[in-house]
């Protein structure tokens, strides 16, 4: 072999080894963004699984609160319907006129005119 062919071959595995080194450092870098990048997933992964409880937790106390507002608007239903009605009330504002009970008398004042009665009686 002579020297020229010594040399090419020489720079060859140079130029080789260093291409080889340049690969292996993009590779490196490579997996070392890899690796960051998966830390990142890990991370947004267990922020987004906690913000996913926590609207599940609100959605459980939202609904708890919406099964109260249907029981207490059920009976206040309930209630509205035990009211009397506005025929109900002209009934019995009839009745009440009917009997205009201002002009009942109390036992003291009907023993007062029973006495007064009995004795315009006496007196004639």
């Amino acid at each position: 072999m002579d020297r020229a062919t010594q040399l090419t071959d020489e720079y060859s595995m140079i130029d080789i080894n260093s291409k080889l080194k340049t690969l292996e450092s993009k590779y490196n870098l490579s997996r070392d963004r890899l690796l960051v990048i998966n830390q990142n997933m890990m991370d947004q992964f267990k922020l987004t699984s906690a913000d996913l409880k926590t609207l599940r937790d609100e959605i459980k106390e939202v609904k708890t609160d919406i099964n109260s507002i249907k029981e207490i608007i059920s009976s206040i239903t309930k209630e509205l319907n035990r009211f009397a009605k506005k025929e109900d009330i002209k009934i019995i504002e009839k009745y009440v006129n009917l009997w205009d009970p201002l002009k009942f008398v109390t036992e003291d004042q009907l023993k007062e005119m029973i006495k007064e009665h009995a004795n315009r009686k006496n007196r004639k």
